[in-house]
């Protein structure tokens, strides 16, 4: 698990980089940013939800990913309804970033992240998450507490990360969510990690 928690934390890196809002999205909703990716085949389309079935066992094919680079993107500069189907749950989120990686064997990964919200929209946004998964809220009640207490000229980031791990399945997600209180919006992420767990 140490190796899958090393490229949960690679990408949780890499969106949180990306997050000042500097970065021109890819127009692929929903299509691939390579052209030359095979066509997603975990991906439906349910009367205007993008659906991507995670029940299945990934493959690049499942998520439309090429050889080289090994990932794809589905981004858009609106957000869009996204549905994840995982065993045992469901969860549905606004999203305008969304990218499904393979760095290595048998392990995948997706990250993705909501459109720049304001404090209390963000807070909200995270609160869903946390419910629709059924776990804790008690980091989504600090992390409401501690944006409504921010100043808003207060420089750096108020932030919450949800601390255990959350298994559905073969996946892992991580859930967080970030804002800066002096330009007053922030993002929720929600990351996933795939790697089968040992039989026996």
């Amino acid at each position: 698990m140490k190796r899958l928690a090393l490229v949960l934390a690679a990408v949780v890196v890499s969106v949180t980089a990306c997050s000042g809002g500097s970065d021109e999205p890819v127009d692929a909703t929903p299509s691939s940013a390579s052209p030359d990716a095979p066509k997603a085949t975990a991906l439906s389309d349910e009367d205007g939800v993008q659906v991507w079935d995670l029940t299945g066992e990934p493959s690049d094919e499942a998520f439309g990913i090429p050889a080289d680079p090994p990932s794809a993107a589905y981004n858009s500069d609106d957000p869009r309804p996204v549905r994840f189907e995982l065993d045992g749950t469901t969860l549905e989120l606004d999203l305008t970033d969304l990218t499904f990686y393979h760095p290595e064997g048998d392990i995948f990964a997706f990250l993705s992240r909501s459109d720049e919200l304001s404090a209390d929209q963000l807070a909200a946004a995270y609160r869903d998450v946390v419910e629709q998964l059924g776990v804790d809220d008690a980091t989504a009640d600090a992390f409401e507490a501690d944006l409504a207490a921010a100043p808003t000229d207060e420089a750096g980031q108020v932030s919450v990360s949800y601390p255990d791990e959350i298994r559905f399945g073969d996946w892992t997600l991580a859930l967080s969510a970030a804002m800066s209180p002096s330009v007053g919006t922030g993002i929720v992420t929600v990351s996933a990690g795939y790697k089968p767990l040992p039989v026996g």
